[in-house]
């Protein structure tokens, strides 16, 4: 049986902010559950404050490398045989609003906007309550097509806890 496990990481997403907000387990009347809303309103003091929740481009400007040799061309840095870009443009992916600093919550992004044959190496994630920073690397290994051997290679040993591609 296979399961989806992106729909599992939503379910139990949605299961710890339920917990979080303290609703009542068991049958209850909606009286008593709009009493409860009005009590988690009322108690609640805390700016409603959204993060980012399409895609943004951080507010920095990529450093400028000195000529020579092409190691900086195009922001794009040459470490023989693979490239590494910077890139500052995110789609986001995921996000909660509740907990951690502040108890605001936190944004998971992805980079957008890669030149051809560049390959994400991770993820950006940043807490809610703080103004967006960073940059993040992506990286293209240019001895596909050669008889090298590959300077990228897909991770072995590791556990899938989050699948975003089918989050559109």
């Amino acid at each position: 049986m296979r399961v989806n496990v992106g729909i599992l990481w939503v379910c139990i997403v949605l299961f710890m902010a339920i917990e979080a907000m303290g609703i009542p387990r068991g049958t209850a009347s909606m009286g008593q559950l709009s009493e409860n809303n009005k009590i988690i309103k009322k108690n609640r003091t805390r700016s409603r404050s959204r993060p980012i929740d399409y895609k943004f481009k951080l507010p920095i400007e990529p450093n400028s490398w000195p000529e020579g040799n092409g190691f900086g061309d195009r922001s794009i840095i040459d470490l023989g045989d693979l490239h590494l870009e910077l890139v500052t443009t995110f789609s986001k992916v995921w996000g909660v609003y509740e907990g951690g600093p502040d108890d605001q919550g936190a944004s998971v992004y992805e980079p957008t906007g890669m030149s051809y044959g560049f390959s994400v190496l991770g993820s950006y994630s940043q807490p809610n309550n703080k103004p967006l920073f960073g940059y993040f690397l992506a990286a293209k290994d240019i001895t596909l097509g050669t008889t090298k051997t590959p300077t990228l290679k897909p991770p072995v040993d590791y556990t899938l806890v989050a699948d975003t591609s089918s989050i559109s």
